[in-house]
């Protein structure tokens, strides 16, 4: 059975990634009806965990899995790897005997458990329920700031970690890390942190120069080339990256001119791209630059599926740079003054659009909203942009998975 999974981040407060929290949608028929959680639970656990694929989606960090009551009490946890995963015991399970029992069991066999969505509640229903986890959810927009003292009060002095889900802002953030949590759950990590007033380093300047060289359709090959070797540390990243197996030539790449060669000009335009915004990205989380290539990569390949196939390079470069502004603490505005990308690009990164209203720019747009949307695990939202874009959950799908793939090799090849 097919089945979608998006994957949202959990950061520790270094701000390294320590762990993915899995959400899934099954779907027999490829056009996403509601479908029932502990069915896809199990398509999960049997597809990817068992046939050891789940480190494609997790990259070696743990997977947090959602268990309802009737997972816990048919032995379902016992199917993964007791190192790989974190059992997510949903909000709405009851704390009776059987369910206590079956935490217990898990908990003996080295398996560790989190509560979900946990509240202050007057009757103690959860109670007995936290005293069999290792790590407790708390949801950052449902709860204030007198609530989350009150729990972190009540679970003080035992061995328990905070986590604290729906962190949007990096004001939220700062806050949680203040308030005692330990684990981090949201997209504040992709939202820019603008600094008014500074003026770009050197080095950045620099990175910022080539890029623009590099989409600049006045500049030909041999100033592109020449603008490339100028920088030495960016030269070897971009032949390292090519020479990897994400690009699979079968001879090896010595020089940029060999490499315009082998991609063409066009396709080294975007690697050239993504190899400075790798660099300008600096020390902020390597997920945003994993997010950003995904976004691009994505958005490439499901060009051929929405009769957009001479637009896959506009949708690669979208995708790199839909977080552009959040990777130098710029307004996109002040980026896109500096990269001449094209007008329908740069409509889509500025929000120029109307989906109802027919545009190369909103046709980008509708692919990235989809991605992002894929991204967060937003099915509704999902449904409606692939009936626009009369794409299939199998197209989807495949796209997704060669993505995450492809991702990880470039990644791995150091750029």
């Amino acid at each position: 059975m097919d089945f979608l999974i998006a994957r949202q981040p959990i950061f520790n407060i270094q701000g390294d990634v320590v762990a993915y929290e899995l959400l899934f949608r099954s779907n027999p028929d490829n056009a996403f009806p509601d479908v029932d959680s502990d069915q896809a639970t199990v398509n999960v656990m049997m597809d990817n965990f068992i046939l050891n694929n789940v480190t494609t989606l997790t990259g070696e960090k743990r997977a947090f899995v959602n268990f309802t009551e009737h997972l816990l009490l048919n032995d379902y946890g016992f199917y993964l790897p007791r190192e790989g995963v974190v059992i997510e015991i949903l909000e709405d399970v009851p704390a009776h005997e059987g369910v206590l029992a079956a935490c217990k069991k898990l908990r003996d066999a080295g398996y560790t458990l989190a509560l979900d969505d946990f509240v202050l509640d007057p009757e103690d229903a959860n109670a007995a329920l936290i005293d069999h986890c290792d790590i407790i959810k708390v949801d950052y927009s449902l709860t204030d700031a007198v609530d989350r003292a009150s729990i972190v009060s009540r679970l003080e002095g035992r061995d328990i970690q905070l986590l604290a889900e729906k962190i949007e802002t990096r004001e939220e953030y700062v806050q949680a890390r203040e308030e005692g949590f330990e684990f981090f759950q949201g997209y504040f990590f992709a939202r820019p942190e603008v600094l008014p007033g500074q003026r770009l380093p050197e080095n950045q300047l620099s990175k910022m120069q080539l890029v623009r060289a590099a989409n600049d359709p006045e500049f030909d090959v041999e100033n592109i080339v020449l603008a490339i070797k100028r920088d030495v540390s960016l030269t070897y990243k971009l032949l390292r990256l090519i020479n990897s197996a994400a690009f699979g030539f079968t001879k090896k790449v010595t020089s940029i001119k060999h490499a315009v060669v082998y991609m063409g000009l066009q396709e080294l335009r975007k690697w050239v791209s993504f190899v400075a915004m790798a660099d300008l990205c600096g020390d902020r989380s390597p997920e945003l630059l994993k997010t950003a290539l995904t976004r691009a990569h994505l958005g490439e390949q499901l060009a051929q599926h929405v009769s957009m196939r001479d637009q896959g390079d506009d949708l690669f470069i979208t995708g790199l740079f839909s977080l552009a502004d959040a990777m130098m603490g710029r307004t996109m505005e002040d980026i896109l003054e500096a990269v001449p990308l094209s007008p329908a690009v740069q409509d889509a990164l500025l929000g120029n659009y109307q989906l109802e209203v027919p545009s190369e720019g909103a046709r980008i747009a509708a692919v990235l909203e989809l991605v992002r949307d894929f991204e967060q695990g937003l099915w509704q939202n999902l449904d409606a942009h692939c009936q626009r874009l009369r794409l299939s959950q199998e197209q989807l799908l495949n796209c997704h998975n060669r993505t995450l793939q492809w991702v990880d090799e470039a990644l791995a090849a150091g750029a």
